[in-house]
């Protein structure tokens, strides 16, 4: 009779060891993929806040390039403008210098 429950015993042993072997395997792969899990979502975080930067530093570089070029077109309309408004002033200057010359010779005569 002793030795027909030595067997059981043993198989109940293995029973126990394989369920906590078992168990054991699963809670370290458990913590394993969390760790994993976590350190993904710390990696994403910070590769999310770096294309964002660079996205935002693309973004203030083309602003600033197309802030330069309106500037520098305003500049040359502004230059033109003032060319043209020139032009103008002396060609009325000349309407009124030969106006008042023809109304003095006028007036002599």
């Amino acid at each position: 009779m002793n030795n027909i429950k030595k067997p059981q015993f043993f198989k109940k042993l293995q029973v126990f060891i394989f369920l906590f072997i078992l168990i054991f395997i699963v809670i370290v792969f458990s913590i394993n993929f969390y760790r994993q899990y976590t350190h993904l979502q710390h990696n994403a975080k910070i590769v999310e806040k770096t294309v964002l930067d660079n996205k935002k530093q693309e973004l203030k570089q083309e602003v600033e390039r197309l802030k330069r070029m309106i500037q520098s077109k305003q500049e040359k309309i502004e230059n033109r403008l003032k060319t043209n408004i020139k032009i103008r002033v002396d060609q009325a200057y000349e309407i009124a210098l030969n106006t008042y010359i023809y109304q003095n010779q006028k007036n002599l005569l």
